[in-house]
Parts: C-alpha cells; sequence; structure tokens
C-alpha cells in the first residue's frame, strides 16, 4: 500500500510543477479487479501507442477446514507491470501486451481439527503425530501478460478505463512442511517427510489451472 501511495504522491508532485511541460504526455491511473489495488503512470508515445508502469496488491486472509487439517491461509497479491498499449482504430479500444514481475505468494499453516487420524499425502496418521503442516505456494516470478482494454487517457481531463487479460505465471511450486508432534520416532518422521512430498505434488496438480491469471479490472485515468 506504501507504494500505490508513494507512486500518486508522485503523479501530484509532477501535476504541481510549472516547469513540468513533458506532464503534458503523463496521466495517473488508479484501478481496481482482480489484481487487486493499483496505480501507475501512463506516457503518451503517439496517438496510437502508451506505455503503463503500474504496482497492484491485494492481501487476503481465510480459514480453510481441507480433511483432518484447518488451514490459516495468508495469499498476498503483489504485482508490478510494464505494459504496452496499442490504438489500433485511435480510438478508446486496445491490444495490451507486456511483462509483469510477479510477487503473488500463498502461505498456509494448518493443524490437525481431530484426535484420531491425520491423512498426509495419502498416508494415515495418529493426529498427536502431527505436530502442525506448512505450506508455500510460488509461481513464476517474471510473467508475460497479454489483454485487451478500453480508454485512452490523453484528450480530455479524467476517463475510464478496463482491462481484460490473462498472465502466464507457470505452474506453482508448493512447498510442504510438517512438523512431528513431540516424541515422534525416527521412522515415523521419515514417514511423514514421504508423506509431505506427496502432499507437495497433489497441491502443486490442484492448483495448475491458475498458471493462467485472469485479469479483469476497470479504472479511473487522470491527464496532467
Amino acid at each position: 500500500m506504501r507504494k500505490i501511495l508513494s507512486l500518486a504522491a508522485f503523479g501530484a508532485v509532477v501535476a504541481a510543477s510549472p516547469t513540468a511541460v513533458w506532464a503534458e504526455d503523463i496521466a495517473l491511473s488508479l484501478n481496481a479487479g482482480t489484481t487487486g489495488l493499483g496505480a501507475g503512470l501512463i506516457y503518451n508515445l503517439s496517438d496510437q501507442l502508451n506505455v503503463r508502469g503500474s504496482y497492484n496488491w491485494f492481501e487476503y486472509n481465510r480459514e480453510e477446514q481441507v480433511d483432518e487439517l484447518e488451514y490459516d491461509l495468508d495469499l498476498q497479491l503483489s504485482t508490478t507491470e510494464l505494459l504496452l498499449d496499442w490504438h489500433p482504430f485511435s480510438g478508446g479500444f486496445r491490444v495490451t501486451g507486456g511483462v509483469v514481475h510477479n510477487g503473488t505468494d500463498l502461505t498456509g499453516e494448518a493443524r490437525p481439527t481431530s484426535t484420531d487420524t491425520v491423512e498426509i499425502g495419502g498416508r494415515v496418521f495418529n493426529a498427536q503425530e502431527v505436530g502442525s503442516v506448512d505450506a508455500d505456494v510460488d509461481f513464476n516470478r517474471i510473467a508475460p501478460y497479454l489483454g485487451i482494454g478500453y480508454g485512452k487517457p490523453f484528450g480530455q481531463r479524467l476517463s475510464l478505463s478496463a482491462d481484460l487479460g490473462v498472465t502466464y505465471q507457470g505452474s506453482p511450486d508448493a512447498t510442504i512442511r510438517v512438523r512431528p508432534g513431540s516424541g515422534v520416532d525416527p521412522v515415523t518422521q521419515a514417514r511423514l517427510e514421504q508423506a509431505a512430498v506427496q502432499e507437495e505434488r497433489d497441491l502443486e496438480e490442484e492448483l495448475d489451472r491458475f498458471k493462467y491469471y485472469p485479469v479483469a479490472r476497470v479504472g479511473l485515468t487522470y491527464m496532467f
């Protein structure tokens, strides 16, 4: 959030500067959608081309029970975009392509909710043998973006914009760590470690559909 506020403040300074003649080709954008809340700057290259730089952020927490485990999940969306808008008809319609630095991260910690048995990676354990289960899911840090949209910020002071596209962030990379309960023998600990490996594979397969992340958002742009 601090990055968004800093970027917005920079835009305000540029707008207020009497010596910034080049600011006529600069617009400030604010948006909201599946990428969270975002702010950025747009530079007018020509009547048909604009370049956009923006930062988007959102954080979401929830509790979810999976089998006999209760997860405390923390999803953090954090992306920095560098995009090129092409207006083929010199109007509001645009085709957009670019690159995204993807800082999206999903973490979770789970503890057994049953006092009987717990299943991890297809293996069954006594509940007291499992202390906690930690999960961490990452995607590719550099991801291409392709989409379409509407909005041309130059020509009027205030305008609306919309984007519809997809970011290819690749297959997920999951890390599962199972912390054994107190007094667990080495054989059971080895079984827990093997179960964690299989749980990683299962989680990656379940989340593989998110390698294509949909982008849908609306925004407001202000031309200096």
